[in-house]
């Protein structure tokens, strides 16, 4: 009986550590495959860093993505706007000028000042060419200060609050 539960054992746990070996598999967002005559390189995007290698005039990071990226400017939805927002970065008060507001004079112009997490902070109608916005009681940080006609967004700025 104790042979038979014995061996009852062992096989449960060979088909248990069997069951454990998996072959590398990867789901992500993107990635591609470069391959030359001297390297093959597999990349993704979605991630985290696993390990960094260094070797003379090489450095490798093994894992998928590396997370280095620095945002230093938002792309304008509209180019043809001629709006000037100061100081920046700013302690208390920002000011935007609209130099060309009276064309969009007729437009439900909007602005407002979006977190880091994406929390709408501050939000007003603008209903002149010169908008003057107290951020004294925002925490330091970075925001989004968005500019919107007709619900619909045309021009964004990175305010740095000291």
């Amino acid at each position: 009986m104790e042979k038979v539960l014995l061996l009852l054992m062992g096989l449960f746990l060979t088909q248990t550590a069997l069951g454990q070996i998996t072959q590398s598999q990867l789901l992500s967002t993107a990635g591609n495959t470069y391959v030359n005559a001297n390297i093959q390189l597999d990349w993704s995007i979605g991630e985290c860093i696993t390990q960094t290698y260094n070797s003379g005039s090489y450095m490798m990071t093994q894992g998928f993505q590396q997370g280095n990226f620095n945002v230093s400017g938002i792309e304008d939805l509209r180019t043809d706007l001629d709006i000037v927002v100061f100081p920046n970065p700013t302690q208390k008060t920002i000011i935007i000028k609209w130099k060309d507001y009276d064309t969009y004079a007729q437009c439900q112009n909007q602005v407002e000042i979006i977190d880091i997490s994406g929390k709408i902070m501050l939000s007003k109608k603008l209903f002149s060419s010169e908008l003057a916005l107290d951020l004294s009681g925002f925490i330091p940080g970075v925001y989004i200060l968005s500019i919107r006609q007709d619900n619909q967004l045309t021009k964004s700025f990175k305010i740095i609050k000291n």
